[in-house]
């Protein structure tokens, strides 16, 4: 506008012909290489002491095409927390990042469910430990009291966010904790004042995870090939 006022030194933009419009926010991306291909292998084996670097370039093609926060919900949480920090430090240029790590109760990246061997060598049991950070299937088999510590152990790493494996993966789904463990798990992180959600690819197991208090929940239109009911429907608009 003519009238504007403008401060000293001000970088003035021409808008001619532009528009203007707010940072997109990415709500479920995986920053960090995730897949447990011969070529998610190779990624791994080339780049291992440089995820950050993988990482962070990720990010910074997001920010160049709009995208000024990125949800990070499965990835390796250290070399993710260590981009995410120095970011926000203003020591790298990047959006604003919120990270997870892994889903609470998944194996890491180069076990059966996504296509490997059972029988890992070295290298792929290297990665799932570094991905899973004690957050592997044993704790689908704690006590309530165990999972309270172990969660709280994951917590003080530093994650934004909780995201569980409420179901497995593959279809068709099964129920990976049971009502009480997911309640357990919400519980602990909204003590840390963070959001919970959850990873669920059934009807049911959707619901119990709403039933558990979830805040959020990530695809839920991938319910084993269904859609969603009537009586699902309600509980999100109730639950969340």
């Amino acid at each position: 506008r003519a009238d504007a006022d403008l401060p000293d030194g001000a970088h003035v933009i021409d808008g001619t012909g532009k528009y203007v419009m707010p940072g997109i926010i990415d709500t479920n991306v995986h920053m960090s290489p995730i897949t447990g291909s011969a070529v998610g292998e190779l990624t791994f084996a080339r780049y291992w002491d440089r995820l950050d670097d993988v990482i962070l370039h990720g990010v910074q093609l997001q920010l160049k095409h709009g995208v000024t926060t990125v949800r990070d919900s499965y990835g390796t949480l250290l070399p993710l927390m260590a981009v995410r920090d120095a970011i926000a430090a203003g020591e790298k240029v990047g959006p604003r990042m919120y990270v997870a790590g892994n889903i609470l109760g998944w194996e890491g990246p180069s076990v059966r469910r996504f296509g490997l061997r059972s029988e890992l060598t070295f290298f792929q049991e290297q990665v799932d430990d570094f991905f899973t950070l004690g957050t592997f299937e044993e704790l689908l088999n704690m006590t309530p009291d165990e999972l309270r510590v172990a969660i709280n152990t994951y917590l003080d790493r530093g994650p934004d966010f909780i995201k569980y494996n409420g179901t497995s993966h593959s279809f068709p789904a099964l129920i990976s904790f049971s009502p009480r463990a997911q309640r357990v798990i919400v519980e602990e992180t909204h003590k840390r004042g963070l959001i919970a959600e959850t990873h669920s690819t059934s009807l049911e197991g959707l619901r119990l995870s709403l039933q558990a208090g979830i805040d959020l929940v990530q695809h839920p239109e991938a319910v084993g090939r269904r859609e969603l009911t009537d009586e699902l429907v309600e509980l999100i608009v109730e639950k969340v």
